[in-house]
Order: C-alpha cells, then structure tokens, then sequence
C-alpha cells in the first residue's frame, strides 16, 4: 500500500515499509482483502472502489517513501488478493511512474506492461493521479516544486500510457485547486482555465478520459471559507469545459475532527451531480504495512459508521 489509500472509492497513498518475506506482509496483504471486503460489502446502494497502492519508487521528495518492495507480486496470476480484486473497479497508478523512471526502485518499461496487461485479465480500469497544472510563466516560482503542478509533462505522460499498452480511463487531479489558490492566489476561472489545457493534451491521446479532482477536506488553514471556494471551483470547472468533474475525492486530514467537514463536501458535489468519494488510508507516523492497514480500515469503519456512504 502506498502512503494512503482506499476510497470507498480508493485505497491511495499508503505507506510500507516492510520487505517482501515479512509476515507483517503477508498480514497487510490479508488484511487490506479484509478491508475491500469490508467496504463492497457496506449496506446500501454500490459503490466503486478504487485501489492505489504505491509502486517501489523511491520518493526523495517525501522522506524517502516507498511501496512495498514485493509490490509487483501483485500482478502474478496466482496473487493472493483475489478476493480484493474481483472487488475493486478501478486501479489508479502515480504519474512519477510513467515520467519518473530515474527514481531509485522505479518500475522498468516491461514491469508496467505487466501492471497494464494484469489489469487489463482482471477488467480493473486504469487511473492515473497527476497535477494537471503549467506553471505560472511570468513568476516562475509560482508552482515550481508544488502539488498539483506538472501541466508540462501532460502529453508526455499520456503518450507513455499509451505507448506501453494502457487505456487512460479516469484522470484523477492531484489537489490543484487547494494548492493554486494557496501558493499562488488564483482564482477558481484561472485554476480551471489552466487545468483544463493540460488535460486538452492529455485528451489527445485518449479523448474519451473521465477527469476528477482530488482535494483536501477541510481545506488548509489558508482557506478558511473552504466550502464556498470548493463549490466555486466545481463551478468553474464546468463552465469551462461543458461538464461537471467526473468525481470528487475527499483526502481526510484524520488527525482532526473531520466529520462536518465530510457532510459539507459531500453536499457541494450531490449539489452539482458529482460522485463523491472518500480515501481511506493510515497515517504518517504509521510504521509498517499492518500497522498501516489496520489505521486504514479503523477510519473506514469510524467514518461510514458517522454518515452516509460515499458512492465511491
């Protein structure tokens, strides 16, 4: 698992630390099969579920974090999380690993043919999470070594997937309005105008993506009207592309009392026809796979016992 996540939709973003022999592993891996049991299995209408585990990549940028290093196990016909994937629907992968590959522990060209054509036997659609963003041309610093920025790289990433056999199904947007709005003081129009560019670019390469957003939920402590600003950027985002985002991805700071928080985002996406989801993930300080895992499926279990369930 990567440094966080399974939504109701995804499991994104987790961390793992723990090496391919180790029972904690082996653990881990039951216990996350327990966890997408557990959240396909919740009363109530469907739901998609996402998984996003981390690759081996090395991420220097973030202390050095990394998946599993027996991650690639995953794609073995045999894999031991059969109960898990004839569960999940979609499979979001990290832009690093197609346009990153100098990173230390990257996946290899012939490893990600593997991932794609894994998926592709199981029929679990292919996502992506990228920052959509070009980078402010007249301030430079504006968006260099931010979240959510990587506009540049957006056909080159789109003709990787493509060149290595994938199908782009879903484009998850990595927080870009938070983190525009923070940094560089734009408005909702400017976020949506410059995003909407870079997935133009993308769309060259696979026309037919569906695009989401993933922000932070609260929003930061910079933004403390957080709600009127995400439903404007709901707003500006269809008003400049024709269409409403295709999805909406709560990335819960747990370490609070979330649980308003929830009820409000949810309720600025029903407004507005958006699928809403939630990712579920551990904590930062969490020091091994279970103990990841088991932090993950306690803030599931806490959150779908507070409200109503997430569609995805």
């Amino acid at each position: 698992l990567e440094r966080g996540a399974f939504t109701s939709s995804v499991v994104r973003r987790g961390l793992s630390v723990v090496g391919a022999a180790s029972d904690a592993a082996v653990a881990a891996r039951n216990m996350a099969d327990d966890m997408a049991t557990a959240i396909s299995s919740t009363v109530g209408k469907p739901q998609t579920i996402w998984f996003a585990p981390a690759d081996t990549a090395l991420r220097t940028w973030a202390g050095n974090r990394n998946g599993s290093a027996d991650d690639m196990d995953r794609f073995a016909p045999l894999a031991p999380w059969s109960t898990a994937a004839a569960r999940v629907k979609i499979f979001k992968m990290y832009s690093n690993v197609f346009l990153l590959q100098h990173l230390p522990g990257s996946l290899t060209d012939d490893q990600i043919r593997l991932v794609i054509a894994d998926l592709k036997r199981r029929n679990i659609a292919l996502a992506v999470e990228h920052g959509p963003l070009y980078e402010d041309p007249v301030a430079p610093h504006c968006g260099t070594g931010v979240e959510g920025f990587g506009g540049s790289a957006s056909l080159r990433l789109a003709e990787k997937i493509r060149d290595l056999g994938g199908e782009l199904k879903y484009l998850a947007m990595d927080e870009p309005f938070q983190h525009a709005r923070d940094v560089c003081g734009w408005s909702a129009a400017a976020i949506a105008r410059n995003a909407a560019a870079s997935i133009a670019e993308i769309r060259k390469v696979f026309p037919n993506v569906l695009v989401g957003d993933i922000e932070v939920v609260p929003g930061s402590a910079a933004m403390p009207d957080w709600i009127s600003q995400y439903g404007q950027w709901m707003d500006a985002w269809k008003a400049e592309t024709g269409t409403p985002l295709a999805f909406f991805h709560a990335d819960i700071n747990w370490g609070i009392d979330y649980r308003a928080a929830i009820g409000h985002a949810r309720q600025l996406a029903r407004e507005r026809g958006i699928p809403f989801g939630v990712i579920y993930n551990g904590w930062y300080t969490d020091r091994s796979d279970a103990e990841w895992v088991a932090t993950g499926m306690r803030n599931y279990a806490a959150a779908e016992g507070d409200w109503e369930v997430p569609e995805q």
